[in-house]
């Protein structure tokens, strides 16, 4: 799993952490990355990678936001799972975006 974090947007940069889920009580010796509960909306990338997830993000970004629906929790970071499989043709990855409704009489 890749973690994707504290979104420097003006610089265009961004923490981009790969790990793994764990229950470890002593993890001092790692980076640790709590990722709480939340919704999320999630977005299959198939294909050869990186085309295949760098289009998914393309796709995300110009058809999903802005979203009537749904605003982005900026606090919760964007997760990249990706199976550990044989990569190819038909490889499926995900993309995952921690979201909230948008509250009623919002701007839409």
């Amino acid at each position: 799993m890749a973690a994707c974090y504290g979104a420097i947007c003006d610089e265009g940069s961004f923490d981009y952490l790969i790990g793994f889920e764990t229950q470890l009580a002593n993890s001092s010796d790692y980076t640790t990355l709590e990722i709480p509960t939340s919704q999320w909306a999630v977005f299959s990338a198939v294909g050869e990678l990186p085309e295949s997830i760098q289009n998914v993000w393309k796709s995300i970004h110009s058809n999903f936001f802005p979203s009537p629906d749904f605003d982005q929790v900026f606090e919760i970071p964007e997760l990249e799972v990706y199976p550990d499989e044989e990569l190819g043709e038909s490889y499926t990855c995900t993309v995952w975006i921690p979201v909230k409704p948008k509250r009623e009489g919002h701007p839409r």
